[in-house]
């Protein structure tokens, strides 16, 4: 009878402990997020010191590493540490956290060579087994001038510009450097706009003789405005270059043969629709894409992409994949897309149109994302 009854009790406490509500404890995760400098645009000399604002969960009294880190554009390779054979870092400060958000100073090397760089933050909770990285959304761009000894590669050839301080249009222009010899390399030089980031061919395989002329033909397609001068060779795999600091290509002064100073225009493309307010369905995979340009030929060759859009603890990212929705399109102002392989989401549409020198393209995207239900 005992026996009987102790079975009984065992079975109630079994399923008054099966009927307990199941308590699952959420994991805490811990990141960082570079608040500034975190946009399209940023530019920072070499020898002067700037402020870097990082947020963090759960990071007080870590430590921190703010690198940068070489990366290509458009228009340049990445700089490669020969030492490593991997693209340049360099340390810019190694602190601790003092809040959920801490502002740090950092001083830029003044011999880092010129080019784009990441903003990489860097934590380290538990040493070197678990790591926190965030990196800047936008690169940043180093134009000061550096030493004429490259960072981290000193006994390798160099070249430093001296000139240009500006130009003007319809004039010829010189161009003057230094070099530590090395005759046998053959120079590339060419304009890149600090304001829309297109990028002129100037000159190619120059003799490395520390001075050429640039003639005035070859500026004649170059709009007025501001500019850096890249100059960069080759040798034994090794990437020479060095830039100028930002300079202005003034308009010519205006004789008979110009009739208004109005027509001299950077080409531009811009996106109209689809805009913030358009709302695109899988199931009408057909849709329309419309732009407008001002200097660009219907000749040109327009592609339209679509980039990813999505919002990782809170955080707009932008997905850097392309999607080609239309490639090689001609510039009408208008084409037909089709959005069925996008999926459901959130896009922006991003247009190029590409003139048929192979050289100069122009690019806009939408300011606002796009859903696709």
């Amino acid at each position: 009878m005992e026996y009987t009854n102790l079975k009984r009790l065992m079975a109630v406490v079994a399923m008054s402990i099966m009927a307990l509500p199941v308590v699952t404890c959420a994991a805490t995760s811990s990141q960082i997020q570079i608040i500034t400098p975190n946009r399209q645009g940023i530019v920072w000399k070499a020898g002067e010191t700037y402020k870097v604002s990082v947020a963090g969960s759960k990071m007080k009294d870590l430590p921190i590493n703010l690198t940068l880190v070489s990366t290509s554009s458009t228009s340049t390779r990445a700089l490669i540490d020969t030492r490593t054979n991997l693209p340049l870092t360099v340390l810019l400060d190694s602190a601790k956290f003092t809040g959920s958000t801490t502002n740090f100073r950092v001083t830029i090397p003044r011999n880092l060579p010129r080019g784009y760089f990441n903003l990489v933050a860097r934590v380290s909770p538990d040493g070197n087994a678990r790591r926190i990285t965030d990196t800047a959304d936008y690169p940043i761009l180093i134009t000061a001038r550096a030493s004429t000894t490259p960072l981290a590669t000193s006994t390798l050839p160099f070249v430093s510009i001296i000139t240009p301080s500006g130009w003007t249009r319809g004039e010829d222009q010189m161009i003057l450097w230094t070099t530590n010899g090395n005759t046998d390399i053959k120079l590339n030089f060419s304009l890149i706009s600090t304001e829309t980031r297109q990028t002129y061919p100037v000159a190619s395989k120059e003799n490395n003789d520390s001075a050429m002329v640039v003639k005035a033909s070859k500026l004649a397609g170059i709009p007025a405005g501001k500019y850096i001068l890249n100059v960069s060779a080759v040798k034994d795999s090794y990437l020479i270059r060095d830039s100028s600091d930002e300079f202005t290509i003034a308009r010519a002064a205006w004789s008979d043969t110009v009739t208004s100073p109005t027509t001299v225009t950077s080409p531009t493309i811009k996106v109209k629709s689809p805009n913030a307010d358009s709302r695109w369905y899988i199931a009408i995979p057909r849709n329309t894409v419309s732009w407008e340009t001002s200097g660009i030929p219907e000749t040109a060759s327009v592609t339209i992409y679509a980039r990813k859009v999505t919002y990782p603890a809170g955080r707009k990212t932008i997905s850097p994949s392309k999607m080609i929705l239309v490639n090689g399109t001609p510039n009408t102002g208008s084409a037909s897309v089709n959005i069925s392989n996008l999926g459901v989401g959130h896009y922006t549409i991003e247009i190029e149109a590409s003139l048929q020198d192979g050289v100069h393209v122009y690019r806009d995207d939408t300011d606002e994302v796009i859903s696709i239900h």
